[in-house]
C-alpha cells in the first residue's frame, strides 16, 4: 500500500510538471472533465449553449473575419437563446480558415497563450491555426477521460502506436521528454515491418507490461496481425484505444483477438476541440459537450434529424485565440437524441466515416502509414502544389498526381521524388505526374492515399 500511495504521488508531481513545462492545464482539465460527463444531458446543453455565446461575443469582438461577418449577416450574437439560431453562419471549411487565417486570429490572442497547431492532414492538407492554452490542453485530457472508462488513471503506462518519426533517425527530444514524464512509451506508426514489430514486441515485453495502449485503428490492426503470423499470443495490455481511422467490425475482432485486449473507439478533430470515446457499454462515441458545439448537416446545410447520417459540423467552445465557428470537420456521422445506459448525460455519435487512410506497403514488407504523406512537407511549402494523391497499384511502385495552382517546375517535382525514393527506399519507383482534376470519392471528400496491394498475400 505505501508503494502504491509513493507510486500515485510520484506520477502526479510528473504530470504537474509537464503541465509546468508545456504551459498546459491537462490534469484539472482532466478532472472536470471527468466530473461533468456525468451530469444531465439538459445540465450539459445549458452549459454547452452558455459557452457558445461566450465565445460568439469574443469572436464578434476581437476576430475580424466574425466581426465583420455577424455585422453582414446581421447575426447578434449577445441574444443568443438557443444553439440552433448560429445556423444563420456560413459553415467554415477548412479552405476559408487556411486562406484567411490572419482574419480568424483573434486581436487579444496574447492574453490565451496562443501556440501552434496543427491538423492530421486527413484530407491531404494540414492546417496550421492557433490554439489557446486550454484547447492545446484538451488533446491530452480527453484521452485520459476516456481512458478512464476501464480504470485508468494519468500516468499509468501508455504505448502510443501513434504519429512518430516522418523521416529515418529524427526524433523530437521536448516531445520524447514529455511523453516519458507522462508514462507514455511511444512506438512511431509511420513505418511498420516485421522488424520494427518485432522491436516492439521486445519493448513492450521489457518496459510496458500491463499498460494500455493508444493507436491508429490502421497500426494496431497491422501489429495484432503480425502477432497472430508469429503465433504470440502473450502480449496484452488492460484496453486498446484507437484513434485516427474509422475502426471496422473486422480489425476490432482481428485487434482483440491479436492482442487479448478490449478494444475502445475515440474520435478527435483537434481544430474545433471535439473529441469522443466510447464508453463501456461500446454504443456509440459520446462527444464533449463541455468542449464543442456539434452540428449534423445534409448536403443543402440544412440539419439533420437524430440518426440521419451528415457533414459533422463543429465549433469549438474553448479556443479563444483563433476561434473554429461551424467548422466542417471533413467528416461524416449521425448523432443519437437517446440516453446511453451509461448514465453519462454527453451525447453520442453513433458513428464516424470518412477517416480512413491506407498503408503503403515496400517490397521488403514494410508498412508505410498514410500520414507520411500527409505531413510531407515539400507537398504544402511547394507555391505551384494545390492538392495531391498517392496511388500504389503495384508492390514497388507509387504514383503521386499533383494538382497545380500554378506553372509546376520540374526542379520541384525531382526535388519530392528523391526525398520520398530516399524515405520509401526497398526498390519502390517513385513517379510523380501533374494532373487538374482532383480524385474525389462520391461523397465529395479528397482521396488522398489510396494503395490497392493485398497485405495479407504479401505476407510470407
Amino acid at each position: 500500500m505505501k508503494q502504491s500511495s509513493l507510486s500515485r504521488a510520484i506520477m502526479g508531481l510528473s504530470l504537474r510538471l509537464v503541465d509546468l513545462v508545456k504551459k498546459t492545464d491537462q490534469l484539472s482539465l482532466y478532472r472536470l472533465l471527468k466530473r461533468t460527463q456525468w451530469l444531465p444531458t439538459t445540465e450539459l446543453e445549458a452549459m454547452q449553449t452558455e459557452r457558445l455565446r461566450q465565445i460568439l461575443v469574443h469572436a464578434y469582438e476581437q476576430v475580424p473575419w466574425y466581426t465583420n461577418l455577424f455585422k453582414e449577416i446581421k447575426f447578434n450574437p449577445y441574444d443568443l437563446r438557443k444553439p440552433d439560431e448560429i445556423s444563420v453562419i456560413p459553415v467554415l471549411t477548412k479552405r476559408l480558415a487556411r486562406e484567411n487565417s490572419k482574419l480568424l486570429r483573434a486581436a487579444n490572442r496574447q492574453d490565451y497563450a496562443p501556440r501552434p497547431g496543427k491538423t492530421s492532414g486527413s484530407t491531404g492538407e494540414p492546417l496550421v491555426f492557433d490554439r489557446d492554452r486550454t484547447s492545446h490542453s484538451v488533446v491530452w485530457a480527453s484521452n485520459w477521460r476516456a481512458f478512464s472508462v476501464v480504470g485508468y488513471v494519468p500516468g499509468e503506462p501508455v504505448v502510443s502506436l501513434w504519429g512518430g518519426m516522418l523521416m529515418p533517425n529524427v526524433t523530437p527530444r521536448a516531445h520524447e521528454l514529455y511523453f516519458r514524464l507522462m508514462g507514455v512509451t511511444q512506438l512511431p506508426a509511420y513505418h511498420l515491418s516485421d522488424e520494427s514489430m518485432g522491436k516492439y514486441v521486445t519493448a513492450i515485453e521489457n518496459t510496458c507490461k500491463s499498460s494500455y495502449m493508444y493507436s491508429y485503428a490502421s497500426a494496431a490492426y497491422l501489429f495484432a496481425r503480425y502477432l497472430l503470423k508469429c503465433g504470440r499470443n502473450d502480449i496484452t495490455f488492460k484496453a486498446i484505444f484507437t484513434t485516427a481511422e474509422v475502426l471496422s467490425p473486422a480489425e476490432r475482432k482481428v485487434i482483440e483477438e491479436g492482442l487479448n485486449s478490449p478494444v475502445f473507439d475515440t474520435y478527435g478533430n483537434n481544430e474545433a476541440t471535439l473529441t469522443a470515446f466510447e464508453c463501456e457499454k461500446r454504443n456509440g462515441l459520446h462527444y464533449s459537450m463541455e468542449l464543442a458545439h456539434l452540428e449534423v448537416l445534409n448536403e443543402k446545410d440544412e440539419n439533420c434529424g437524430p440518426g440521419e447520417t451528415g457533414r459533422l459540423i463543429a465549433t469549438s467552445l474553448t479556443n479563444y485565440a483563433m476561434p473554429f465557428i461551424r467548422y466542417d470537420t471533413g467528416d461524416l456521422g449521425s448523432v443519437s437524441d437517446g440516453p446511453c445506459s451509461c448514465g453519462r448525460g454527453l451525447k453520442r455519435i453513433n458513428e464516424v466515416f470518412g477517416r480512413t487512410r491506407d498503408f503503403v506497403m515496400t517490397p521488403s514488407g514494410r508498412q508505410v502509414h498514410g500520414a507520411f504523406f500527409n505531413h510531407f512537407a515539400p507537398f504544402y511549402e511547394t507555391r505551384w502544389v494545390g492538392r495531391w494523391y498517392v496511388r500504389q497499384e503495384a508492390i514497388d511502385h507509387i504514383t503521386v498526381t499533383i494538382y497545380p495552382v500554378g506553372p509546376p517546375s520540374h526542379a520541384d517535382t525531382e526535388r519530392m521524388r528523391g526525398l520520398l525514393t530516399q524515405a520509401l527506399g526497398d526498390g519502390i519507383f517513385v513517379d510523380i505526374v501533374i494532373d487538374s482534376d482532383p480524385n474525389v470519392t462520391p461523397g465529395g471528400k479528397q482521396k488522398v492515399i489510396e494503395s490497392f496491394v493485398d497485405i495479407g498475400n504479401q505476407e510470407k
